[in-house]
């Protein structure tokens, strides 16, 4: 019957093994609830979740996050310095458009660096400013690779500093790729950009030492 916890309500609970929300009535995790629950390694959000707010699980000890299909928005640093999580995964009928903001560091991910794979909904449009700056994510997927990704727009630093990451390719219809997006990227072979591409950003790839090759489409408009 629980529908609701507070702000920091189990923050800096360092022994917190494991959190099961399943089958709870809560739509929004608030700011800061699991800040610091460094041993929570087993995460179980809820079905009807709605909202994931700031620093919500920041530092936490989680290896494994399953993102459900209602949430629609996941607050600045919400998973930053999650150095155990190992695999995030959106589910497939996800209604998240927008990760991040285009405005803010946003850094939802930033610091993960235990980070192996990552698989977005095909819906989303925008990856904002640091979401997965300095994560350890060698592989980006989408929920179904038979068909394009919407994804429009990626911010500054969006992925700067993950070093394993080998390659992204899902920029077939982006229209804005930030400064210093894919920064130090240093082992990134392959990102093919489509001919949609409005803005390439100041040191978008810069020190990506494996990268032969960057095509600057017809549509380019401005470069950093």
């Amino acid at each position: 019957s629980v529908t609701k916890l507070g702000k920091g309500a189990f923050r800096n609970c360092e022994s917190l093994e494991a959190m099961d929300l399943t089958d709870t009535g809560i739509t929004v995790i608030d700011e800061n609830t699991f800040d610091g629950t460094k041993s929570m390694v087993t995460l179980c959000l809820p079905g009807n979740l709605l909202t994931i707010g700031k620093r919500a699980f920041y530092g936490t000890g989680a290896q494994e996050l399953d993102i459900p299909a209602s949430v629609t928005v996941i607050g600045d640093s919400a998973f930053e310095n999650a150095a155990a999580l190992k695999t995030i995964t959106f589910a497939p009928d996800s209604m998240m458009e927008t990760l991040g903001s285009e405005e803010t560091n946003s850094r939802i991910f930033k610091g993960t660096t235990s980070l192996d794979m990552v698989i977005l909904p095909n819906i989303l449009q925008t990856i904002g400013n640091e979401v997965f700056a300095g994560s350890g994510v060698k592989e980006v997927k989408m929920t179904d690779n038979s068909v394009p990704s919407e994804l429009r727009f990626i911010g500054d630093g969006a992925f700067a500093d993950c070093v394993n990451m080998t390659s992204f390719e899902h920029l077939s219809k982006v229209t804005n790729i930030g400064d210093a997006a894919f920064m130090n990227c240093v082992n990134l072979t392959s990102a093919p950009v489509g001919d949609g591409l409005d803005y390439l950003g100041a040191m978008a790839f810069a020190f990506c030492y494996q990268l032969d090759s960057v095509r600057i489409p017809a549509s380019v408009t401005e470069l950093g």
